[in-house]
């Protein structure tokens, strides 16, 4: 059974979830943004929360969306402003 793990990670937090997952054979794609986010750590919050409240589509970074060989996916994002982030509303559509 073929797995697999995309996510988004801004703190890093997503990034130790992926490596459990790595050891329990999922295959890991991390997803990068084309834009990268203010340092200012307020701007952040809302750039971010603005973004994921319109349900804003953020532009990736050579993401490949084939994912028709997988039994399973599981998607990790980070919660900005009650939503899940903007990248991950990329790969949804």
């Amino acid at each position: 059974m073929k797995k697999i793990f995309i996510y988004y990670s801004l703190s890093g937090n997503g990034d130790v979830i992926a490596s459990f997952l790595k050891e329990r054979d999922y295959e890991i794609r991390k997803i990068l943004t084309k834009k990268k986010m203010p340092k200012n750590m307020v701007l952040r919050i809302l750039s971010g929360g603005f973004k994921a409240f319109i349900q804003y589509q953020e532009p990736l970074y050579h993401f490949d969306d084939d994912i028709k060989e997988y039994d399973e996916v599981v998607l990790g994002s980070p919660i900005w402003n009650g939503r899940i982030s903007s990248p991950i509303n990329t790969v949804l559509s």
